[in-house]
This record gives C-alpha cells, sequence and structure tokens, in this order.
C-alpha cells in the first residue's frame, strides 16, 4: 500500500472515530468549559500528546509494521463499550472507552512495538477525561486529610504545638482550616 493509500486509510479511520465518539467529545467539551471547571486543562492534552508523537516522529517512521489481531477484539470491546454507556447516559464510561478503543485502533494497524512507543502519549490523554464530582470530592477530601497531617507533623516536628481535627489544623492561639 502506498503512503497516499495509508494517510487516506488513517484520515477515514479518524473521521470515524470522531463520528462514533461525537456525544462523547460534546460532553468533554462542554465539561472543559464549565466556568468553575476542574478540567480546562482538556483542550491541551490532545495538542501536547500530538506534540510527542511529532516529537517521536523519526523513530515511528523506521519501526517495522506488524499488525496485532488482538487489536480488533480491543476496538470492538472499546465500541461496546461506548455503546452500552451511552445507552444509559454514562459519559464518564464512554470517555474512558474513547481510550480503549484508540489503544486497540493503534494495535490493530500498527502492532504492539508502535504501542509501546505511543503508550505514553495515548496514556496521557486520560487527564483530559472528566472525572464524576463524586469521585472528585472523594478524592480531594482524602488529600486535604493528608494535606492537614502532613502540615501537622510538619510544625510540630518544629516545636510548635498543634493538632489536626479532621481538615483543620489547632493551634494554640487560632485555627487554620486545609481547603
Amino acid at each position: 500500500m502506498t503512503k497516499k493509500n495509508q494517510l487516506l486509510k488513517i484520515i477515514l479511520l479518524c473521521v470515524i472515530f470522531v463520528g462514533i465518539y461525537f456525544p462523547t467529545f460534546c460532553w468533554m467539551i462542554a465539561q472543559f468549559m464549565v466556568d468553575d471547571s476542574n478540567y480546562s486543562h482538556g483542550f491541551l492534552i490532545p495538542i501536547v500528546c500530538l506534540w510527542l508523537v511529532w516529537q517521536m516522529r523519526d523513530n515511528l517512521k523506521n519501526m517495522v509494521i506488524e499488525s496485532a489481531k488482538c487489536g480488533l477484539w480491543m476496538t470492538g470491546a472499546g465500541l461496546i463499550i461506548h455503546v452500552l454507556a451511552l445507552s444509559v447516559k454514562v459519559d464518564f464510561i464512554s470517555a474512558l472507552s474513547m481510550l480503549m478503543t484508540i489503544v486497540g485502533i493503534i494495535l490493530h494497524l500498527f502492532g504492539w512495538k508502535m504501542m509501546r512507543v505511543l503508550i505514553f502519549p495515548v496514556g496521557f490523554l486520560f487527564f483530559m477525561i472528566p472525572f464524576p464530582d463524586v469521585f472528585t470530592i472523594f478524592l480531594t477530601y482524602k488529600l486535604k486529610i493528608m494535606a492537614t497531617h502532613g502540615a501537622v507533623a510538619t510544625v510540630n516536628a518544629i516545636g510548635i504545638p498543634c493538632i489536626a481535627e479532621g481538615a483543620k489544623i489547632i493551634l494554640p492561639d487560632t485555627f487554620l482550616e486545609v481547603g
């Protein structure tokens, strides 16, 4: 297959991929654009990933392309999960299935060697997926408690007596709230 045909095949596959995942992309963009969003960086992640792949272009050109059959299975599983997630309106799972589908497509078209090289840029795409608020609230609370205990240990180590009470640091004359 000529380079031009390969490029056309990849472009067509990208267009189909965007078409299939269009509702998920719309949801992600809406999450990125919320005024008080923790995910406003989401627009930058694909750009950074493309830049990383561009930096690897010389290495990628010299790789032997060997299709991996498991790529089709992974792509199929990702698409099934996507359809199921859309049917129950769980956009987060649909977004995760997008990564599974991307990995499957890379494995099917280019093989394991290429996937090993692209694992970081593809894995980095995970950070553009908006997590559900329940998960974010749970995680931030745990991190607050860890930060509080770390601060109390540090302040006690330098000789200032204090105790932790939830996310509060109680000092002799005042208290501080971590948050």
